[in-house]
């Protein structure tokens, strides 16, 4: 798809890691709780999905390891033994022991008839029942086939006990289920494998969501997902987008300098590149066509503020990261990263500085793939300097620069 018209106006391991879990008290919430979001008024939630909530959860203290390694499965309703797996596997047994859902069946069944409508991250030329329903773009893609997304919000009082949620950490991308229990203020808790086994934990926001799905609703029959419509079943929720954004920094990086304001790299609210007249966030934030619904500061190492946003029209999820001026290799790299499919965004952008004009970025820190994703870089003659990357990474560029540029996101409406 063109980003270029939607923006009018602007693992290969089956599941994914990520830091030590927090910390913190929760309580109980009563099965019957409210839904208050637009979409869900006065909704109870179904007896089948909040039981998806407590089979997650007996999970915990039973799967105490994660392990990524491919595994040959029994057919159907196979399974790696209990005490591994990843975060795909948390939802598998839930599903399959709350509501009778079995996943590898599902996803197996659909991709044998739409193969092509599936991600092509892992060069495959046909299904395969092992792996294919433990790998988190798969399973959006199944769930999006029938029609069980939700809006992606920042209202914790939208996400009800046994929806499922997929997010990044980092680049890669993680699956976990919402908890019946909350943190003190209302904050829902998720259940999932994030590299110490399944483990319940007040994260909800830690990593920007990228969908939000209901395997039943209010009305149906008890122990069935709800049916989708026909076109529901056919067609994706929204598109992803990821966006680096290394600060501007007249100290650090070999830019023109600008003024002390604009060129401070550890100011995000100020910089030429993210909180000024025509940054990232400022911009899109003005934008009519565009909602955030979410800003965290400081959410990783190196990332002075992660900024996400939904195209009101389309539904696409846009996600930004800001990185401290003096951090534009690690904003690079995790470009290239991205850029090379590990991630499931749709569309990869990178604006900021051209640090390969600066520094070399070590080769086998970027996995090489088959097929990337799409990408856009505002930056300096980007093309003769990453053009080579993108070749070797498989990733299709949709607009490269050739001269000297100002990369403000202006440049997004042409």
């Amino acid at each position: 798809y063109s980003f270029l018209a939607f923006l009018g106006v602007v693992g290969l391991l089956v599941g994914c890691g990520g830091p030590e879990p927090g910390k913190g008290k929760c309580r109980p919430v009563p099965i019957s709780t409210m839904a208050s979001g637009p979409a869900h008024e006065s909704q109870i939630v179904p007896g089948t999905v909040a039981a998806i909530a407590t089979a997650a959860r007996a999970q915990i203290g039973k799967t105490v390891r994660y392990d990524p390694a491919y595994v040959g499965l029994a057919y159907p309703g196979g399974d790696v033994p209990i005490e591994r797996g990843v975060c795909t596997d948390v939802v598998i047994r839930a599903l399959r022991d709350a509501s009778k859902m079995d996943l590898q069946k599902l996803v197996h069944e659909d991709m044998r008839s739409s193969f092509s409508a599936y991600p092509e991250l892992w060069g495959l030329k046909r299904p395969d029942r092992n792996i294919d329903h433990r790998r988190v773009p798969n399973l959006r893609r199944y769930f999006e086939r029938q029609g069980y997304p939700l809006d992606v919000t920042a209202r914790k009082e939208d996400y009800l006990p046994g929806d499922v949620l997929t997010c990044t950490v980092g680049n890669r991308p993680h699956i976990m289920i919402v908890s019946d229990r909350t943190a003190a203020d209302g904050t829902p808790w998720v259940i999932h494998n994030i590299g110490s086994g399944a483990r319940e934990e007040n994260r909800l926001f830690a990593f920007p969501i990228t969908g939000h799905y209901r395997m039943a609703q209010a009305g149906s029959p008890e122990g069935e997902p709800h049916q989708p419509s026909a076109a529901a079943a056919t067609s994706r929720d929204h598109r992803t987008v990821r966006v680096y954004v290394a600060l501007a920094d007249n100290k650090t990086q070999g830019i023109v300098p600008v003024s002390a304001t604009l060129g401070n790299g550890d100011d995000p609210g100020n910089n030429l590149y993210w909180g000024a007249l025509y940054g990232v966030k400022a911009f899109l934030k003005r934008s009519s066509d565009w909602q955030v619904t979410s800003t965290v500061e400081k959410p990783a190492d190196g990332i002075m503020e992660r900024c996400v946003l939904r195209h009101k029209t389309s539904g696409t999820v846009l996600t930004a990261d800001a990185y401290r001026g003096a951090r534009i290799r690690q904003a690079v790299t995790d470009f290239l990263r991205a850029a090379s499919g590990s991630g499931e965004a749709d569309l990869v952008v990178y604006v900021g500085h051209n640090g390969l004009m600066d520094f070399r970025v070590d080769s086998a820190a970027i996995p090489s793939r088959d097929k990337g994703a799409e990408v856009i870089i505002l930056a300096c003659k980007s093309k003769p300097y990453f053009m080579p990357w993108l070749e070797r990474l498989g990733a299709s560029p949709v607009l490269l620069t050739t001269g000297l540029m100002a990369p403000e996101a202006y440049t997004l409406e042409a």
